[in-house]
């Protein structure tokens, strides 16, 4: 799994995002998950997690936090 917290000023949605939902959103397609071969050794991960990746977003007021994930995160409060 991978996280990334980027200020939303900077986190505008390319063109070519397909997602559902607004402030809890799953990609169908992104940007982010063009780059995931580059950043894993891919052949390794697919042995593990044949179904691939998926891309969650949380959008907050200032901030919007990425998560990659071979599986659905679970979220709890603390």
């Amino acid at each position: 799994m991978f996280h990334m917290t980027r200020n939303e000023s900077y986190a505008a949605q390319a063109a070519s995002e397909i997602q559902k939902g607004d402030f809890f959103v799953i990609y169908e397609h992104s940007g982010l998950l063009d780059w995931v071969p580059q950043i894993v050794e891919t052949e390794i991960v697919k042995a593990f997690h044949p179904k691939g990746w998926m891309h969650y977003g949380i959008h907050c007021q200032n901030h919007v936090i990425d998560v990659i994930s071979p599986r659905e995160p679970t979220v709890r409060k603390l």
